[in-house]
């Protein structure tokens, strides 16, 4: 996946709105390091109600976390659709998922994922996505956890992987079932046990689909985002390249 690390100037705008047809971007920024003009683009692209919930979070990490994910977004779906970030309107589907009401015609779906420090953007034309991001967390990995959220299929195949492979297993799983859920817009409303995916990094990412969803439809692929994270990116349509693209 080639990787960028610079934000990008007006004369790159019209060269990334042509790529999104052909692939799916991925944008990663890690909110504890970004340069001081990357954080003063993202907070002068946020509304003033945005502003007014960041200063009601309690802590400053979470605060400039949701800075940069808001503010970003905002910055690169301003972008893409040659707007003005804060212009840009936004509305809730049924289970909470947002989607762009200003502009009316977008033709960009996208969806926005941030775990401890780091936030996930991804964008693709026109299609349902969903990406996660998760810090590996090994208090996490419990039983009751397991047989609340993982298949039978899903248990065994990462009872199968090595003892330390298994916190890394657990998170491939989880962000690719919440990539998924996100991508449908069922969200937490969806039933986790109604479909698996792949764990072992032997076998490529992929969905296994009850009648529930339609077949063919759905992309799957993981991320690359460093050794204590793991991520994952569905969407609907062609099965586009994924470009990552670290700030």
């Amino acid at each position: 996946m080639p990787e960028s690390q610079n934000w990008p100037c007006s004369t790159e705008c019209d060269s990334l709105c042509r790529d999104l047809g052909q692939s799916v971007h991925c944008w990663l920024f890690d909110s504890t390091s970004i340069s001081a003009e990357v954080m003063e683009t993202c907070e002068e692209s946020l509304t003033h109600a945005e502003h007014e919930h960041s200063l009601q979070l309690r802590t400053e990490a979470a605060r400039r976390e949701y800075l940069v994910a808001h503010g970003a977004l905002r910055c690169l779906l301003g972008c893409y659709l040659h707007a003005d970030p804060r212009e840009l309107t936004f509305g809730r589907a049924e289970h909470n998922k947002p989607y762009l009401i200003y502009p009316g015609d977008c033709q960009i779906a996208f969806n926005i994922s941030h775990s401890t420090g780091m936030v996930l953007l991804g964008f693709s034309a026109g299609e349902e996505i969903g990406v996660d991001i998760e810090r590996h967390d090994p208090f996490a990995l419990t039983a009751e956890l397991l047989s609340a959220v993982f298949t039978i299929e899903e248990r065994t195949e990462l009872a199968s992987l090595a003892p330390e492979d298994r916190v890394k297993g657990f998170y491939r799983a989880w962000t690719r079932k919440e990539a998924f859920i996100k991508a449908t817009g069922e969200g937490l409303s969806a039933d986790l046990q109604s479909f698996s995916v792949t764990l072992n990094p032997e076998y490529p990412p992929s969905l296994r689909l009850t009648a529930k969803y339609p077949c063919g439809q759905w992309n799957l692929h993981s991320l690359d985002t460093g050794p204590d994270y793991e991520a994952a990116i569905v969407f609907t349509g062609p099965d586009l390249p994924v470009f990552l693209k670290r700030v």
